[in-house]
């Protein structure tokens, strides 16, 4: 879509654009807009495309896109960006500025295309980059691997963390009693993904306790004490769990680490 002026019209060549995700075409010879003559001073002008939604569109009138000049004797006129797409039906005008220029008694000057392009050049370049770090393997870096260590009464165990990946191994030592009850406060990186995939953990903002039961031993159960608090796995269990290992496998609520 090529733009062109002469002394006193503006020409929008045939061509497609989208704006706020709307495609339309200029065909055939393209469109002109005449401008009238001006000879006291300058004018400040703006070749605009207007979408008003308060305009219909059929298949053979096309009323809801129009160019437009817009033009003020202070400076370069203020565009109306309404959220067409918001839904709201107050929403309905959306203008944006093709060009600039200035109109004086000697006609158009100091035309300057305001357009955004979408560099389809630059953006097949940066996927054949990839492509190829991909083949070449420089794409992969491994995760690191830590891990968080807990010993609390009688349950101790450890987390072991790769990217989102976290096992807990946790084991039960032996004791007395005919119920039991400890909390393990974990640390940031090793807290549950609020929308856990895997099986263990499920919505993880609900304050209710949310449990695990193993071989009907051993219930574990995880919870948020406050919505800006730390994260808890709680292990409840009856003296017969004594000796139990168990193991859960979550994804966690960190960002994955690629360094």
């Amino acid at each position: 879509m090529e733009l062109s002026h002469t002394s006193d019209s503006v020409t929008i060549g045939k061509g497609r654009m989208i704006l706020k995700g709307r495609e339309f075409a200029v065909i055939g010879e393209g469109e002109t807009v005449e401008i009238d003559s001006y000879t006291t001073g300058t004018l400040y002008c703006s070749l605009i495309a207007e979408i008003d939604l308060t305009k219909e569109s059929t298949k053979s009138n096309f009323e809801q896109v129009t160019f437009k000049i817009l033009q003020s004797t202070t400076g370069y006129p203020s565009l109306t960006q309404q959220d067409i797409n918001s839904g709201n039906a107050s929403d309905t005008l959306y203008q944006y500025e093709l060009a600039r220029f200035r109109l004086t008694s000697s006609g158009i000057t100091e035309f300057v295309d305001k357009r955004s392009f979408l560099n389809l050049d630059g953006i097949y370049a940066d996927y054949q980059k990839r492509i190829q770090q991909i083949n070449e393997g420089s794409a992969y870096v491994l995760n690191e691997v830590t891990t968080f260590n807990f010993n609390k009464d009688r349950v101790s165990g450890t987390i072991t963390k790769q990217g989102r990946i976290a096992v807990m191994e946790f084991t039960i030592a032996e004791g007395s009693g005919m119920n039991y009850s400890t909390d393990i406060e974990l640390p940031d990186a090793y807290r549950p993904l609020q929308e856990q995939i895997r099986q263990y953990f499920v919505d993880f903002e609900d304050t209710t306790k949310k449990e695990v039961e193993f071989q009907g031993r051993a219930t574990i159960s995880k919870y948020k004490l406050f919505d800006s608090g730390p994260a808890h796995i709680s292990f409840a269990f009856t003296n017969e769990a004594s000796g139990f290992k168990g193991t859960l496998t979550y994804i966690t609520a960190e960002p994955e680490n690629t360094n």
